[in-house]
């Protein structure tokens, strides 16, 4: 029985692993996006985790708070704060970036931070559901 310390730790691992390997396919293949090392990679894989996971938490609170009302109003009220949080939150990652890892680590644009924080999560989500699936089926016995 996997416990709950057990789930972050696998949550936290697979994000991780797959954050480093959308930074470095991205690195590798678009010039918006430079990084200085694979040991970069890392460490930004790791604080890009470490921004999002409250970025996301704070987006789910909202949405629990305005989904509690009813009626129309407080459902567009839900979906603006969500998109205020989503947009806002991106030029915070951008300035955390450009403190920490300012000549190690470049991502030209908006647009550019935008796709690398979708395919972020995306990716995890993708694996999450993978996972998921697994545990859903029943397994073959002489494997």
């Amino acid at each position: 029985m996997i416990n709950s310390y057990q789930k972050i730790y696998l949550e936290w691992l697979v994000d991780v692993l797959a954050y480093v390997v959308v930074l470095n396919l991205l690195a590798e293949h678009f010039n918006a996006y430079y990084i200085y090392s694979f040991t970069v990679s890392v460490m930004l894989a790791l604080s890009m985790k470490l921004i999002l996971v409250p970025i996301v938490y704070i987006k789910v609170k909202i949405g629990i708070f305005w989904k509690k009302k009813e009626g129309w109003p407080f459902r567009v009220l839900g979906i603006l704060s969500k998109f205020i949080i989503l947009f806002s939150s991106k030029f915070v990652v951008l300035a955390y970036l450009d403190f920490k890892y300012r000549e190690y680590v470049s991502i030209e644009g908006f647009v550019s931070i935008t796709a690398l924080i979708l395919l972020l999560m995306l990716t995890g989500k993708l694996l999450r559901h993978g996972y998921d699936y697994l545990g859903a089926i029943n397994p073959v016995s002489n494997l």
